[in-house]
């Protein structure tokens, strides 16, 4: 992680969780979710267009390393 992305972390209202070594879940101010490991930065769907399971299994992703 650089001195940017943990300024974020740090000071805003973004949040980082780390589930699986090399694999970071960020959540912004606004709710989004995104996926970061060695091929990039994915944005996952909206949760309001996430099934039950779908959002119980990214609520555990985020929760996990919590």
């Amino acid at each position: 992680m650089t001195a940017f992305h943990h300024r974020i972390k740090t000071h805003t209202v973004w949040q980082v969780r780390q589930p699986f070594p090399g694999i970071y879940v960020w959540r912004d101010p606004h709710g989004a979710t995104y996926v970061v490991d060695h091929s990039g930065t994915r944005r996952l769907a909206p949760s309001e267009r996430l099934s039950p399971a779908e959002a119980r299994l990214r609520r555990a992703l985020f929760d996990l390393a919590a």
